[in-house]
């Protein structure tokens, strides 16, 4: 039986390439990955897996679940995939990555070239085949790879942007840059607390015109993972794709623990948390202050939030290394906390105020089951004891 084999410029030189541990297709690189035999019964199911094949590699490559914007960004890893689909050597966008900026237009203009070449292969392959059949399965996988390109490159209409201002987003596409703007609802309150007792913002670099970038920073314990989980949803950050980093510490007792730390770079989410209160630098664990709140739940909410994060658990005490922020939740008119003079907590009956020495304070048993009803969503090892 004689075959015809019919030459598709899109998938030469693809056999070999690589993604991960998956060899995309055949081990020949010379060979062509669909073989166009039109004759042969057994060649058709081949013809089918092949172009299958070719589908699930393009998927792969152009993920689009859960963070579109991310494959581009990983275009160097992928360079000899897309390189050789585009019948180029296999550095080629390795090679205009490095000359673009982070190779964002190049990733873009990459896949309009792939989108081309592979319609009017698959166009060709279609008008050539004969099996009604397998044209619609043909026409099937060639127009998923299209809505596949297609919704990627929607979804990538953003600017390009400089280094520490929103340049973010190109990773983190959901981010709300804006979500504490304003500190109107309990799951704001609480994290801003928690950030207040876990977080940090120090200055990243300066640019020329002298402008600071600002890098916020935020961890917890392994075990209590769930809470940067939670916070990222919250603000839209993608921890799927940009995983935490997992550091390990070894405590005075000579124990292990394990941390996860996220951190984010970008002035306008950090200075609106500035403009809260939150310090920059590495004093500011002893200058915070009480930030304003409207209403006593916002309070609540936020006490909430500092007490999982700087909170001993079983008892209703809270520290700080501020004694003025410990004074301004003591003082605080929203919550009428009555406490009995000690060491390091003293009244003044002159300007009827608190003030403390100390590094903690207790907020009483009836203040933090009233915090536990705000919000539901606080660290559960902590709140099974008052509820």
């Amino acid at each position: 039986m004689q075959k015809k084999n019919y030459d598709l410029s899109c998938t030469k030189k693809i056999g070999s390439v690589k993604s991960g541990d998956n060899t995309l297709c055949q081990s020949d690189i010379t060979k062509e990955l669909i073989q166009l035999n039109e004759k042969d019964e057994g060649n058709k199911i081949e013809r089918i897996v092949d172009a299958t094949a070719l589908f699930k590699a393009i998927k792969k490559q152009i993920r689009l679940i859960p963070n579109p914007c991310f494959c581009i960004r990983k275009a160097n890893e992928n360079s000899a995939f897309f390189s050789l689909l585009l019948g180029l050597k296999p550095y080629y966008v390795r090679y205009k990555c490095q000359r673009g900026q982070k190779g964002k237009h190049l990733g873009l203009n990459v896949l309009t070239k792939i989108e081309s070449i592979l319609i009017r292969s698959f166009n060709y392959w279609i008008l050539k085949e004969s099996d009604s059949k397998l044209k619609d399965k043909i026409d099937s996988i060639r127009n998923r790879i299209s809505s596949i390109i297609k919704n990627y490159k929607n979804s990538n209409r953003l600017k390009l942007f400089a280094r520490g201002s929103n340049g973010i987003l190109e990773q983190h596409p959901n981010l709300k840059l804006d979500y504490f703007k304003n500190v109107d609802t309990n799951e704001k309150a609480y994290c801003l607390g928690w950030l207040f007792a876990e977080a940090y913002i120090r200055l990243h670099s300066i640019n020329r015109s002298g402008e600071p970038y600002y890098r916020l920073g935020v961890g917890c314990l392994e075990d209590d993972f769930i809470l940067l989980q939670r916070f990222s949803d919250s603000i839209g950050l993608d921890i799927i794709n940009n995983e935490p980093r997992i550091e390990k510490y070894i405590t005075s007792k000579g124990e292990i623990h394990v941390f996860r730390r996220i951190r984010l770079i970008n002035n306008q989410f950090c200075n609106y948390l500035i403009s809260h209160g939150f310090i920059v630098g590495k004093k500011k664990s002893k200058n915070i202050r009480l930030p304003h709140f409207k209403h006593r739940e916002l309070l609540l909410a936020f006490l909430l939030g500092y007490y999982d994060g700087d909170g001993t658990m079983g008892r209703s005490r809270i520290t700080s290394g501020s004694n003025k922020f410990l004074a301004d939740i003591l003082n605080s008119p929203f919550l009428n906390i009555r406490v009995s003079n000690s060491g390091s907590i003293q009244y003044d009956p002159v300007k009827k105020k608190y003030a403390v020495k100390g590094d903690q304070i207790s907020l009483g048993a009836d203040l933090m089951r009233e915090m536990i009803n705000i919000y539901n969503k606080s660290l559960l090892r902590k709140r099974e004891f008052w509820t």
